[in-house]
């Protein structure tokens, strides 16, 4: 299973629930969290990301920690969505941005189809603490493609997660957040080279 970006909780989730189904996790730029975090926890300590600079509605640091410690009981997980306003259930990031945080070394013309592809994204499953054991999900292995120009998931958290939680292998990719855009051939190769070191 291959997970980018934000996509590396989803993974990692999966993993725990069927890891007889996964021969292995591949987190391209991806959001690594062990057990019992968020993956706000680690967004917020990227204070040179591009995504979290210009996400809307503005990321208030004092706001997102009180929330990350409410998500972290089962009853505030539940009433939080229900009764905090619709302004705080989504966000997204400010079109002006695309190009500079997620495309800035690919074609002109992949921004362009952002415009019309990127939506608000919700806000929960972000402050949400994975469930992870070391029985299910730390029974599959995993391996880390970073991407050394990304200015969403900047490289020094990508390094920080896989210290926190090593993989059996890590590949490097000399380019931005967006390299199945950028540069898919090399891309194709890393996960082959992947798919190989899961193996």
């Amino acid at each position: 299973m291959v997970a980018h970006s934000r996509n590396g909780i989803v993974a990692s989730q999966t993993a725990e629930r069927c890891p007889e189904r996964i021969e292995g996790l591949i987190y391209l730029a991806a959001y690594l969290v062990p057990g019992g975090k968020s993956m706000m926890e680690y967004a917020i300590e990227d204070t040179e990301s591009l995504v979290v600079q210009n996400v809307v509605p503005a990321l208030d640091r004092k706001r997102a920690l009180r929330l990350i410690s409410l998500f972290k009981h089962p009853l505030w997980r539940r009433v939080l969505p229900a009764i905090l306003p619709a302004s705080l259930q989504t966000h997204r990031l400010k079109k002006e941005a695309y190009k500079k945080a997620l495309y800035h070394d690919c074609p002109e013309e992949i921004t362009k189809l952002a415009d019309a592809l990127l939506e608000p994204e919700p806000n929960w499953a972000g402050f949400t603490p994975l469930q992870l054991s070391e029985k299910n999900y730390g029974s599959v292995p995993r391996v880390y493609i970073e991407c050394l120009q990304d200015r969403a998931v900047t490289l020094g958290l990508q390094r920080k997660m896989v210290g926190e939680l090593p993989c059996a292998k890590v590949f490097s990719l000399d380019a931005g957040h967006s390299p199945f855009f950028s540069q898919p051939d090399k891309l194709a190769a890393a996960l082959i080279a992947s798919a190989a070191a899961l193996a």
